[in-house]
């Protein structure tokens, strides 16, 4: 029998999370810049580098582990480098 193990958000992750929620509460269907989430969570560093292959690849693995983790009920989408907060039915729904 193999046991998953859950996964545990860090500081940075929780405040990516609570940040959406909190835009998502003043606006449910706006979506949210990385510039945006870089600028409010300075955690994160923006690369506007035409060079760059992301604008900050930090962000998308703190994404994915926030999907995958049992600690929080919504779902963080992703749209063009924008991102929005859903829960699994509304998600399931934008599809």
């Amino acid at each position: 029998m193999s046991k998953e193990k859950e996964i545990k958000l860090n500081t940075r992750q929780w405040k990516f999370y609570n940040y959406l929620k909190e835009q998502a509460f003043e606006d449910g269907d706006r979506w949210v810049s990385k510039w945006e989430i870089s600028v409010a969570i300075t955690d994160y560093e923006y690369n506007n580098s035409p060079y760059a292959h992301d604008e900050c690849s930090t962000m998308n693995g703190d994404r994915i582990a926030i999907n995958n983790s049992q600690e929080v009920d919504k779902l963080i989408l992703v749209d063009n480098n924008c991102f929005k907060i859903a829960k699994l039915e509304e998600a399931i729904e934008m599809r």
